[in-house]
């Protein structure tokens, strides 16, 4: 292996360690998202039910048809692609730091 080749492989690892933690930091901090969320929904159906006691009734159905209407793989598609791209671009600058 050069020296050139080797600062390559160095730097590509610098990268891959640097996006490792920075999934590790993301993903950290959208479970704490996700769990305000969860506790603010608790509120919210909480509220709904002791205020409106037919929403208790009518909640089962109401799930049912939000389930029906929205697509969760198509609301993050958009996030999703991006971080994909962003990894691909890691990996081709890597392959193109290693030649």
């Amino acid at each position: 292996m050069t020296p050139r080749s080797s600062n390559g492989f160095t730097l590509c690892r610098r990268k891959v360690e640097a996006t490792a933690a920075l999934l590790k930091e993301t993903k950290v901090d959208l479970t704490a998202a996700i769990d305000s969320l969860r506790i603010e929904i608790e509120v919210i159906k909480t509220y709904m039910k002791r205020c409106h006691p037919e929403f208790a009734k009518t909640y089962p159905r109401l799930r049912e048809e939000a389930i029906q209407a929205i697509d969760p793989e198509w609301i993050g598609a958009e996030a999703d692609l991006e971080i994909y791209e962003d990894v691909q671009r890691s990996i081709a600058e890597c392959s193109n730091t290693g030649s």
